[in-house]
């Protein structure tokens, strides 16, 4: 037994150990791809590397894998009623639960004591108004809810730079790849969406803007905490915006301004010079856009007044606003479902998705439940704060853009935009003495 924990520690700690079986993992998913017949083989392949992967590895590094994938949504089994990447975080949380009760009983770990209990407390309200036709949204509910405490338990052993490289190289490979794709006949097909909007590997273009967002707000953080230099950060940063642009979404344009605002305010309080050069050639470079793309940049301008709306709301947010007051229609509808909601697993009453993450929590948890959530997120942060770290206005920014989005987007009990936010959550609680 003694030599089995030695081999794994060993494992553990050799330098290239992560690198070869996410290349592992990621050849196979594209053999499935390439090889459609034998794609579900292939995936099933990669599922049990990753298993053996939960297994030896610690938890940082199976995060980094699942960040790594994120961006990859059209890797997917065929006639498979679970994604792919559903499949792998189950097994992630299955193995990383299994060893926090080992640890539990063999080294007498602390709980995260309120966590804990609010946790099991949502796990079981979740299951209010059950319905079996929609038991994998109750499942999806409680992995949620696993994931983050396993997350947040595990938080001082993670080290947020190298979680944040495979995230930003997961998003860079994926667009890469698209290109590659866009090579082949029918690429187009693939990489683009309805309208010809850009939704690289992710199956989405909505998928993609938050990526893109996610990424440029990850880039400003590490700037600021200078971990990259000013010659690294302006070509990624580009990079990113140049492939959000290409999304066509309003989101991307209005996250993208908010951003901008932010960091020319933090560079002006860091370095007045720095940000009047910089402030100089992002005026430049919006003139030559301007004027050498008028014609694409007008089409992207009109799309927040162009569709057939009566409401100007309606116009700006794309049909949103009429979905929402439907849904918060039919929440209000009883005193019994604003106090507790209609449940995570009642049937979707209309035709379209809320399209919001605050209308879905309100609708799902109703009152009583989203106060339960709000405490949760509030005992987590009593519990791993950092009281020796100052607090810095940058670390918000991931989070900041992420809430932001969630007002259009149902991105809070995504098990995928888990990942994100829990990347945002390391961030803002600025856990490590040292970002890298």
């Amino acid at each position: 037994m003694t030599k089995l924990k030695n081999s794994i520690v060993k494992i553990n700690n050799f330098k290239y150990s992560l690198i070869i079986s996410l290349s592992i993992m990621f050849l196979l998913s594209l053999c499935s791809l390439v090889y459609t017949d034998y794609c579900n083989y292939f995936l099933l392949l990669t599922s049990t590397i990753f298993f053996v992967s939960c297994c030896i590895f610690n938890y940082e590094k199976n995060l980094c894998i699942l960040l790594f994938l994120i961006s990859f949504g059209f890797v997917e089994y065929v006639n498979f009623s679970i994604s792919y990447f559903s499949i792998l975080v189950s097994i992630f949380v299955f193995i990383f639960g299994i060893k926090y009760f080992i640890d539990v009983f063999t080294k007498k770990i602390n709980f995260l004591n309120w966590p804990l209990i609010i946790s099991i407390v949502l796990c079981l309200y979740s299951l209010l108004n059950f319905d079996s036709s929609e038991i994998t949204s109750a499942f999806s509910v409680i992995v949620l809810f696993a994931l983050f405490y396993l997350t947040f338990y595990n938080a001082k052993k993670i080290n947020r730079m190298k979680v944040i490289k495979y995230f930003l190289l997961g998003v860079a490979v994926s667009l890469f790849i698209s290109y590659i794709i866009l090579l082949f006949e029918g690429g187009k097909n693939i990489v683009l969406g309805i309208d010809e909007r850009f939704q690289a590997c992710s199956v989405n273009p909505n998928t993609l803007q938050i990526l893109c967002v996610v990424s440029i707000s990850l880039l400003i953080y590490l700037s600021f905490n200078k971990v990259i230099s000013s010659y690294i950060f302006y070509p990624l940063v580009l990079f990113f915006v140049v492939n959000g642009y290409f999304t066509k979404s309003k989101a991307f344009l209005i996250c993208f301004f908010i951003l901008l605002v932010f960091y020319f305010i933090l560079e002006f309080r860091n370095n007045k010079k720095v940000a009047l050069i910089s402030l100089g050639f992002c005026s430049v470079f919006a003139f030559l856009v301007a004027y050498f793309f008028k014609d694409e940049l007008m089409e992207y301008l009109n799309r927040f007044t162009s569709y057939g709306y009566d409401n100007i709301l309606d116009k700006i947010l794309t049909g949103r606003f009429t979905i929402w007051k439907s849904y918060l229609g039919y929440w209000a509808s009883s005193a019994i479902t604003i106090i507790f909601g209609c449940g995570v697993t009642h049937a979707q009453p209309f035709e379209l998705g809320a399209h919001s993450g605050y209308v879905d929590a309100i609708f799902d948890f109703g009152i009583l439940g989203c106060c339960l959530l709000i405490c949760l997120i509030i005992s987590y942060a009593i519990e791993i704060k950092n009281k020796k770290k100052r607090f810095s206005f940058v670390n918000c920014l991931p989070l900041l853009l992420l809430l932001i989005i969630a007002f259009e987007e149902s991105i809070f009990f995504s098990i995928k935009y888990f990942f994100v936010f829990a990347l945002s959550f390391l961030i803002l609680f600025d856990f490590n003495n040292k970002i890298y």
